[in-house]
């Protein structure tokens, strides 16, 4: 099978770097009882503190429900502190614990050796910036 002759080349080469990249950070950030998709929440809410779990939920595309198991798990293994908002008891403020703030220049260091190793930032300004605008596209086509 010869997947440069497929018209939906693009979608299969997405597909297969998403999966490589899960499998990486998954194996990466297992090694500190996380995955990927936990580790990635660390590094939102260490550039934007003020983030809330419905947030993530639509930054990630992912049900509010799922980013509470997310949340509740990394709670309980001491990454992050969740306290309810006084004037909304549904929403929580959520800081990263000293553990967290310890182990991010490990993580941002398993980040940038994925970005390396797949040359990524071979790609350029101009690449990224189109990308940018296919992803927002994508995310107004798609049924949710």
């Amino acid at each position: 099978m010869d997947l440069k002759s497929s018209k939906n080349i693009f979608v299969e080469m997405m597909f297969i770097l998403n999966k490589n990249y899960n499998e990486y950070l998954d194996a990466s950030f297992g090694k500190y009882d996380l995955t990927a998709t936990q580790g990635l929440f660390l590094f939102k809410l260490e550039e934007f503190p003020d983030t809330t779990q419905k947030d993530l939920a639509k930054h990630f595309s992912l049900s509010k429900g799922w980013v509470a198991k997310y949340f509740m798990d990394l709670e309980n293994k001491g990454f992050i502190e969740r306290e309810k908002v006084q004037n909304d008891k549904r929403q929580y403020k959520i800081t990263l614990t000293s553990k967290t703030t310890d182990l991010l220049p490990t993580f941002k260091r398993i980040i940038y050796d994925w970005n390396d190793q797949v040359h990524l930032d071979d790609l350029g300004d101009d690449f990224m910036d189109k990308f940018s605008k296919l992803v927002l596209n994508s995310s107004k086509v798609a049924v949710r």
